[in-house]
Protein backbone atom coordinates (compact mmCIF):
# COMPACT_ATOMS: atom_id res chain seq x y z
CA UNK A 1 0.00 0.00 0.00
CA UNK A 2 2.95 2.34 0.61
CA UNK A 3 4.06 1.99 -3.03
CA UNK A 4 0.58 3.01 -4.21
CA UNK A 5 0.77 6.10 -2.03
CA UNK A 6 4.15 7.04 -3.50
CA UNK A 7 2.79 6.51 -7.04
CA UNK A 8 -0.19 8.76 -6.32
CA UNK A 9 2.12 11.43 -4.92
CA UNK A 10 4.27 11.24 -8.06
CA UNK A 11 1.18 11.73 -10.22
CA UNK A 12 0.11 14.69 -8.10
CA UNK A 13 3.60 16.20 -8.39
CA UNK A 14 3.45 15.95 -12.16
CA UNK A 15 -0.01 17.51 -12.18
CA UNK A 16 0.92 20.56 -10.09
CA UNK A 17 4.11 20.99 -12.09
CA UNK A 18 2.09 21.10 -15.30
CA UNK A 19 -0.64 23.32 -13.83
CA UNK A 20 1.76 25.98 -12.51
CA UNK A 21 4.09 25.79 -15.51
CA UNK A 22 1.15 25.96 -17.92
CA UNK A 23 -0.28 28.96 -16.09
CA UNK A 24 3.05 30.78 -16.32
CA UNK A 25 3.33 30.02 -20.04
CA UNK A 26 -0.27 31.17 -20.61
CA UNK A 27 0.38 34.48 -18.84
CA UNK A 28 3.55 35.03 -20.86
CA UNK A 29 1.69 34.23 -24.09
CA UNK A 30 -1.05 36.67 -23.10
CA UNK A 31 1.52 39.39 -22.45
CA UNK A 32 3.23 38.73 -25.77
CA UNK A 33 -0.14 39.23 -27.46
CA UNK A 34 -0.36 42.66 -25.88
CA UNK A 35 2.97 43.80 -27.32
CA UNK A 36 2.31 46.64 -29.73
CA UNK A 37 -1.31 47.06 -28.67
CA UNK A 38 -2.85 49.97 -26.85
CA UNK A 39 -3.87 47.82 -23.89
CA UNK A 40 -2.49 48.80 -20.48
CA UNK A 41 -1.78 46.05 -17.99
CA UNK A 42 -0.43 46.30 -14.45
CA UNK A 43 2.89 44.55 -15.09
CA UNK A 44 3.81 44.59 -11.41
CA UNK A 45 0.67 42.62 -10.58
CA UNK A 46 1.28 40.20 -13.44
CA UNK A 47 4.88 39.70 -12.34
CA UNK A 48 3.68 38.88 -8.81
CA UNK A 49 1.36 36.24 -10.25
CA UNK A 50 4.20 34.82 -12.33
CA UNK A 51 6.33 34.70 -9.19
CA UNK A 52 3.65 32.58 -7.47
CA UNK A 53 3.43 30.24 -10.46
CA UNK A 54 7.23 29.89 -10.47
CA UNK A 55 7.17 29.18 -6.73
CA UNK A 56 4.55 26.50 -7.41
CA UNK A 57 6.85 24.91 -10.00
CA UNK A 58 9.75 25.03 -7.53
CA UNK A 59 7.66 23.40 -4.82
CA UNK A 60 6.61 20.72 -7.30
CA UNK A 61 10.29 20.07 -8.04
CA UNK A 62 11.00 19.73 -4.31
CA UNK A 63 8.00 17.42 -3.98
CA UNK A 64 9.46 15.32 -6.78
CA UNK A 65 12.75 15.02 -4.90
CA UNK A 66 10.90 14.07 -1.74
CA UNK A 67 8.87 11.46 -3.65
CA UNK A 68 12.15 10.03 -4.97
CA UNK A 69 13.48 9.67 -1.41
CA UNK A 70 10.19 8.05 -0.38
CA UNK A 71 10.58 5.55 -3.23
CA UNK A 72 14.22 4.92 -2.31
CA UNK A 73 13.35 4.30 1.33
CA UNK A 74 10.48 2.03 0.37
CA UNK A 75 12.76 -0.06 -1.84
CA UNK A 76 15.40 -0.14 0.91
CA UNK A 77 12.76 -1.28 3.36
CA UNK A 78 11.94 -4.27 1.19
CA UNK A 79 15.64 -5.05 0.72
CA UNK A 80 16.35 -5.04 4.46
CA UNK A 81 13.60 -7.46 5.42
CA UNK A 82 14.58 -10.92 6.62
CA UNK A 83 13.33 -13.83 4.56
CA UNK A 84 12.41 -17.10 6.28
CA UNK A 85 11.32 -20.55 5.22
CA UNK A 86 8.46 -20.51 7.73
CA UNK A 87 5.32 -18.42 7.97
CA UNK A 88 5.23 -15.34 7.80
CA UNK A 89 8.18 -15.85 5.39
CA UNK A 90 9.22 -12.20 5.62
CA UNK A 91 9.99 -10.33 8.82
CA UNK A 92 10.68 -6.69 9.40
CA UNK A 93 14.09 -5.86 10.82
CA UNK A 94 15.03 -2.75 12.76
CA UNK A 95 16.59 -1.30 9.60
CA UNK A 96 13.57 -2.09 7.44
CA UNK A 97 11.28 -0.45 10.00
CA UNK A 98 13.47 2.67 9.97
CA UNK A 99 13.33 2.81 6.19
CA UNK A 100 9.55 2.42 6.40
CA UNK A 101 9.31 5.38 8.75
CA UNK A 102 11.52 7.46 6.46
CA UNK A 103 9.40 6.50 3.47
CA UNK A 104 6.27 7.62 5.33
CA UNK A 105 7.97 10.88 6.31
CA UNK A 106 9.08 11.72 2.77
CA UNK A 107 5.66 10.80 1.41
CA UNK A 108 4.08 13.22 3.88
CA UNK A 109 6.55 15.94 2.91
CA UNK A 110 5.70 15.37 -0.75
CA UNK A 111 1.98 15.66 -0.05
CA UNK A 112 2.54 18.89 1.89
CA UNK A 113 4.67 20.36 -0.91
CA UNK A 114 2.05 19.41 -3.51
CA UNK A 115 -0.65 21.10 -1.42
CA UNK A 116 1.51 24.24 -1.14
CA UNK A 117 2.08 24.18 -4.89
CA UNK A 118 -1.66 24.06 -5.50
CA UNK A 119 -2.09 27.01 -3.14
CA UNK A 120 0.55 28.91 -5.13
CA UNK A 121 -1.48 28.29 -8.28
CA UNK A 122 -4.65 29.64 -6.70
CA UNK A 123 -2.79 32.64 -5.30
CA UNK A 124 -1.40 33.41 -8.76
CA UNK A 125 -4.84 33.13 -10.32
CA UNK A 126 -6.28 35.37 -7.63
CA UNK A 127 -3.61 38.01 -8.27
CA UNK A 128 -4.31 37.84 -12.00
CA UNK A 129 -8.03 38.26 -11.43
CA UNK A 130 -7.28 41.48 -9.56
CA UNK A 131 -4.95 42.73 -12.31
CA UNK A 132 -6.74 41.69 -15.48
CA UNK A 133 -10.21 43.03 -16.05
CA UNK A 134 -12.44 42.19 -19.05
CA UNK A 135 -11.48 45.43 -20.78
CA UNK A 136 -7.81 44.35 -20.66
CA UNK A 137 -8.47 41.33 -22.86
CA UNK A 138 -7.86 42.18 -26.51
CA UNK A 139 -10.70 41.46 -28.88
CA UNK A 140 -9.79 39.79 -32.16
CA UNK A 141 -12.09 40.82 -34.96
CA UNK A 142 -12.46 38.76 -38.12
CA UNK A 143 -11.79 40.21 -41.44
Amino acid sequence: HNQCTVDIVQSAVLSVFLINGGAAVAVLAFLSGLVGSEQLVDLQGVSKALWWFALGVGLAALASCSAYFANFCNASRVGHRTQRYEYPYVEETEESEQFGKRSTFFTGVSILLVACSVLCFFRGIWLLSDVLTPEDVPVVQDG
